[in-house]
């Protein structure tokens, strides 16, 4: 029941929370592909592309031949879950360079944001890594859902996801909704947020006054 409303190997780009952010140093590589983003009529956008893997692999001490080839979803998703205070700022220049969409990026935050409340009542594997962990504070939850530049496709998405939340775990419903509503405020969508009061006043007379759950209220 649910809520109806050769040399050594390279290193996987999984363990990219392993590797230790090093100043930049301008090389001789950049510099060149800097004059090829301002030279190149047509080919300008792919430029920037090389450019923006070829200083994230710099950032991240991993070779540019094994980010170069992975998918730019799993490298954004990777990317985030670097333990490191401008993880944000690395994401946003990734995504604006790899032209990638806003629902793609609304999807992965979304997910993030989801798995991350959903595992905040229960315990973290050995080892298990996490984008968003509702401890990490309000501020890196706003940097976070402002990666995708309308934040309204995540309010939605996890409006959408309340039907797959177990109604056995009300608090997550009421999470998912409280940062839905978040979401909205974000660019003051009235009608989004006026969906999420809807919601919760469904689930508030229906679930928890009912089932005398008042700290949730």
């Amino acid at each position: 029941m649910s809520f109806s409303y050769l040399p050594p190997p390279a290193p996987s780009l999984s363990s990219v929370s392993s590797f230790v952010m090093l100043p930049l140093l301008e090389d001789a590589v950049t510099v060149q592909i800097q004059k090829l983003v301002g030279q190149c009529c047509h080919g300008s956008s792919y430029c920037k592309q090389i450019l923006s893997l070829y200083q994230l692999s710099k950032e991240l001490q991993c070779p540019f031949s094994h980010i170069s080839r992975e998918d730019p979803h799993s490298v954004l998703k990777n990317l985030l879950m670097l333990e490191q205070p401008d993880r944000f700022r690395m994401a946003k220049t990734f995504i604006k360079a790899q032209g990638l969409s806003a629902d793609t990026v609304a999807e992965l935050v979304s997910d993030a944001l989801v798995q991350g409340l959903l595992a905040s009542t229960q315990e973290l594997q050995p080892g298990e890594k996490q984008i968003f962990r509702p401890s990490d504070g309000q501020e890196s939850l706003i940097q976070l859902i402002r990666l995708c530049e309308d934040s309204n496709i995540v309010g939605l998405k996890l409006m959408e996801y309340l039907h797959n939340v177990p109604l056995r775990n009300l608090n997550s419903v009421v999470e998912l909704l409280i940062v839905a509503h978040s979401c909205f405020s974000l660019t003051c969508n009235m009608e989004g947020i006026v969906r999420v009061l809807q919601a919760a006043r469904h689930l508030s007379h229906t679930y928890l006054a009912p089932g005398e759950h008042y700290s949730l209220l």
